[in-house]
């Protein structure tokens, strides 16, 4: 039963919960096909590209600025001719060249501008730095001796931008994180295949898994099979957490240990069958402004089972503390 990817995502919808999030090692490995079949099948993963394409969107794969870790607040671009197009699957900075806008691999090396001050327009200096530098790079820098890459809200700052700038190449803070989950969930998991992704002609948008599990991104109005989930009942609890720690937040390993260091945790206290993993990576612990809250959703397996043992324990309580009433008025008549 073929089906792009969404037809492939409604169906899912409507017969069982969503295309298949694959959120860790273990849920890939699960996933079963019948011996015959050999190829690819959709799962849940896609980028939208009416989130970023020539806009400034508001969902999780959409442009931020370095300074906040947000979304534009004024929604101002200056994007060049046919700009943003995300070829090769690496362009997820943007660099600036004659005022205009150009997604661009991070790890290239370019001079940068960082600003000082405030985020809010009018409030900026903005300062021009020769030396070339990945764009991770030219963030620490300007973090360190300013208070970020530039940011950009309106075109009185975009001219002022450009007037230092000039025809050179520099960074600006503008980033975004790729794919998201059917589902609304970020990705902090994933298994592409060698040189994969790469949004060949720019129009490949949704993701196959192979037999071998890897990942390959294509046109989403392709046919393929595909993997549906259903959610299994239980309670999941999302929890915002903000870190205050003397360890390097912006370092990936550390968000990605912490889950399990909170079930260890959980379980020193008590609290088993859990399972524990963000919701939506921290964007302080890729390219975001770091320190930023981030929601973690812990799913208890066995909470639906608790909550009927405690109904029918209030019911049991409920009705004894009936029948002593009872007895204490025949007493007093």
């Amino acid at each position: 039963m073929p089906k792009t990817w969404g037809d492939a995502q409604q169906y899912c919808r409507e017969h069982y919960t969503d295309l298949v999030t694959v959120w860790s090692e273990e849920v890939m490995l699960q996933l079963t096909r019948p011996s015959t079949f050999t190829g690819n099948a959709w799962i849940g993963l896609f980028d939208d590209p009416a989130s970023w394409k020539g806009v400034m969107g508001n969902d999780s794969n959409s442009w931020r600025w370095s300074a906040t870790g947000n979304t534009s607040t004024s929604q101002y671009q200056n994007w060049a001719a046919a700009e943003p197009t995300y070829t090769t699957g690496s362009e997820e900075c943007v660099r600036m060249s004659a005022g205009r806008w150009v997604d661009f691999s991070c790890a290239t090396a370019h001079s940068f501008v960082c600003f000082t001050g405030l985020p809010e327009p009018g409030f900026k200096n903005y300062t021009f730095v020769l030396t070339k530098m990945s764009w991770d790079d030219a963030q620490s820098y300007c973090r360190e001796l300013h208070t970020d890459l530039a940011m950009i809200e309106d075109e009185t700052e975009n001219a002022a931008m450009a007037s230092i700038v000039g025809l050179s190449i520099a960074w600006i803070g503008l980033y975004r994180e790729p794919w998201r989950w059917s589902d609304g969930s970020d990705t902090n998991f994933t298994n592409w295949m060698p040189d994969q992704p790469n949004n060949l002609q720019t129009i490949q948008h949704c993701v196959t898994e192979a037999d071998d599990h890897g990942w390959n991104d294509l046109d989403c109005s392709m046919m393929y099979p595909f993997h549906c989930h259903r959610a299994v009942d239980g309670k999941i609890q999302i929890m915002s957490m903000k870190l205050q720690s003397e360890a390097d937040l912006s370092q990936p390993d550390l968000w990605s240990q912490l889950p399990e260091k909170i079930k260890e945790e959980l379980l020193r206290m008590g609290i088993s069958d859990l399972k524990v993993r963000w919701k939506n990576p921290p964007k302080g612990g890729a390219k975001g402004a770091s320190g930023a809250e981030a929601p973690l959703k812990i799913r208890r397996k066995n909470e639906r089972e608790e909550e009927e043992r405690e109904k029918n324990k209030t019911s049991y309580r409920q009705d004894r503390e009936g029948k002593v009433r009872k007895k204490e008025r025949k007493k007093e008549e």
